[in-house]
């Protein structure tokens, strides 16, 4: 078992009390799938109740089409059969308790890309039946939904697009609005009739990134009652150079400030193109590889070595962001929603049972 980084003060004893007795959710993680079982069990020292796995290829970690789509998420199944003592599927909000209750890891999949549909509305409810429960629009880059923060336009939802999100509202998937377009988010969570996410993003006005959500659309998704994932990459939401735990606590605090700590979740987005989990050598052939591919435009993405802050350099120190938000001051029951339980009151309004066919 990797072991979790420790400190023996009153005030991180406390933490750890609240960080135990909450139900500790990152909704966005990358690294589950692409560096099993290690980051599993980083998740588990860290004291987190479950995390939203990007269900994707070994190769690219996005699954682009519905082949991939039904292939990754049989390998995450997989996944999960190899540690049944440790992991558990979440299917419905009661099993985000029961995974806690039983010492295990809860899994909720979660798309990175609506790319998977392809141009078949009935796919959005044979994945939600499979158990992916929320997919963002796109993934940077245009597709048949909208358009990405790195394309040179912003056209907002296709009408295929706006059909999308009406049927992921229908069958009860979560909208996701996460590397999409400015003026295509803003014009899902207009289409909307459910609560929006945005699983991991930072805010502009903090750290002026791409990646970075504006006022507009932050305070557009707090009126659908959702959340924003607050995005723990270092390189996202603050100086590459110098990666701080402050900088995370800054972006929490902004949109806390702007629309309501209720409106705040956590979403790290641990990934393997960075410390510890790539070689520098490694690091650089990533970078290299992903500036040529047009998914992210030059600059986006700093040239290694990138590292996250070191109390949170992997999910292992989870406890620490608890710590910092109490530094912060806020209250244990806004720390009890930042650190998860948010996401579940959008998951409650958004997740409907699987009905029958004719049943």
């Amino acid at each position: 078992m990797v072991q979790a980084p420790q400190t023996t003060d009153a005030a991180m004893d406390d933490a750890i009390r609240l960080h135990q007795e909450s139900i500790v959710f990152d909704m966005t993680s990358p690294l589950f799938m692409l560096r099993f079982p290690r980051g599993a069990e980083e998740y588990r020292a860290g004291g987190v109740s479950a995390i939203g796995a990007t269900v994707g290829t070994q190769t690219t970690g996005l699954a682009l089409n519905a082949s991939e789509g039904f292939s990754s998420t049989a390998r995450l199944y997989d996944l999960i059969r190899q540690m049944p003592d440790k992991l558990r599927l979440v299917e419905n909000v009661d099993d985000f308790a029961r995974a806690k209750e039983e010492g295990k890891l809860g899994v909720v999949l979660h798309f990175q890309t609506c790319s998977p549909f392809e141009q078949e509305l009935r796919y959005v409810e044979i994945f939600y039946r499979l158990g992916v429960r929320a997919a963002l629009l796109t993934y940077n880059i245009r597709n048949l939904v909208a358009d990405g923060i790195t394309e040179r336009t912003d056209a907002g939802l296709s009408r295929f697009g706006v059909r999308l999100v009406k049927e992921m509202n229908r069958v009860g998937m979560v909208v996701d609005g996460t590397h999409t377009g400015v003026r295509s988010s803003l014009d899902a969570i207009e289409v909307s009739e459910a609560p929006f996410i945005f699983s991991h993003s930072g805010a502009k006005a903090v750290y002026d990134h791409p990646r970075n959500l504006t006022d507009e659309q932050i305070r557009a998704c707090a009126r659908t009652g959702g959340v924003i994932g607050a995005l723990g990459l270092a390189y996202f939401i603050g100086d590459p150079a110098d990666p701080k735990l402050e900088n995370l606590v800054r972006h929490i605090a902004y949109i806390a400030e702007l629309v309501g700590a209720e409106h705040v979740g956590i979403g790290m987005d641990y990934t393997i193109g960075l410390e510890p989990y790539s070689t520098l050598e490694e690091q650089q052939a990533g970078h290299k590889r992903v500036s040529t591919t047009g998914l992210w435009n030059e600059g986006d993405i700093p040239a290694p070595p990138l590292r996250n802050a070191p109390e949170i350099e992997t999910p292992a120190g989870m406890r620490h962001l608890t710590a910092a938000l109490l530094r912060h001051g806020f209250s244990y029951d806004e720390v009890r929603g930042i650190m998860g339980e948010n996401f579940l009151r959008v998951f409650r309004a958004v997740w409907k049972p699987i009905e029958t066919p004719g049943g």
